[in-house]
C-alpha cells in the first residue's frame, strides 16, 4: 500500500465537498488562512494521487513504512508542541544511554556467571 493510498483512507471523497464548505465558512467568517490551507489540502489530496501512486509504487516497502513513520512523528510533533517534544527526545537519549551504560557494566559479570556455569559439575551431569 502507497502512502499516499494509506493518508487518503483517513479523509473519504466525499467529504472534500463539505471540507471545501467548512473552508469557504471560515473564509467568510475572518479565518482566511485556515480556509484556504483546507482548500490547498484538498485540491492537493485530489489532483496528487494519479502522479505520486507510480513514483509510490516502485519504491521498496521499507522506503513506504518510513515515510509513513516520517509523517505519525511529524503529527505527533504538531499535536505535542515543540515543549513537549524537545523534552521527550532528551528522556529518549537519557534512557538509551543509561541502558547502554548499564549494560557495559554487566557484561564481565555475566560472562563470568555463564563461564562458572558451564564449568560446573551441574552442567556436566546433563552432557
Amino acid at each position: 500500500m502507497s502512502g499516499l493510498a494509506f493518508a487518503s483512507l483517513l479523509i473519504p471523497e466525499a467529504a472534500y465537498t463539505l471540507i471545501i464548505v467548512v473552508a469557504g465558512l471560515l473564509i467568510m467568517v475572518g479565518l482566511k488562512r485556515t480556509g484556504f490551507s483546507l482548500i490547498g489540502f484538498v485540491l492537493l489530496a485530489s489532483l496528487l494521487p494519479p502522479f505520486l501512486d507510480p513514483l509510490l509504487a516502485e519504491l521498496p516497502d521499507w522506503v513506504i513504512w518510513v515515510i509513513i513513520a516520517f509523517v505519525a512523528l511529524s503529527l505527533l510533533k504538531l499535536l505535542l508542541g515543540r515543549g513537549i517534544w524537545n523534552n521527550m527526545w532528551g528522556t529518549l537519549l537519557g534512557n538509551l544511554l543509561t541502558a547502554l551504560v548499564l549494560g557495559l557494566l554487566r557484561i564481565p559479570f555475566r560472562l563470568v556467571r555463564a563461564l562458572f556455569r558451564f564449568g560446573s559439575p551441574a552442567s556436566r551431569r546433563r552432557m
